[in-house]
């Protein structure tokens, strides 16, 4: 189940260059995490988005939230349900820099959890 969902996801991708090959390339600008601007100024929440085919559950843990995978949860997008999301505000946001380590707690079908 979770290669189909896997492979499913592939043929979107495969589609989507086949369509916007420039458009593809410049993904890295909304996806990962990215400080969000008001105009030209920080405005102290970051952006988090990644495509994550066939999982039931994600969250955002790092340095930031101690690790805490209930303090950062994703959401699916409205758009696509393999992309995710979340916005980190403050308290949280304020542990966020360039080099902050952090990564994903992801929730696969049968409640294996892995980081």
């Amino acid at each position: 189940q979770v290669l189909k969902a896997r492979a499913a996801g592939l043929a979107e991708v495969k589609a989507a260059v086949g369509k916007d090959l420039l458009g593809l390339s410049a993904s890295y600008k909304d996806f990962g995490l990215h400080p969000l601007r008001v105009g030209s100024a920080l405005s102290g929440v970051w952006a988090f988005k990644e495509w994550l085919p066939g999982i039931e559950a994600a969250s955002l843990v790092g340095d930031f939230n101690s690790w805490d995978a209930d303090a950062t949860p994703l959401k699916r997008s409205p758009d696509s349900p393999d992309i995710w999301t979340c916005e980190v505000r403050a308290p949280h946001s304020l542990g966020l820099a360039k080099g902050t380590r952090y990564r994903l707690s992801v929730r696969w079908p049968g409640g294996d959890t892995r980081q």
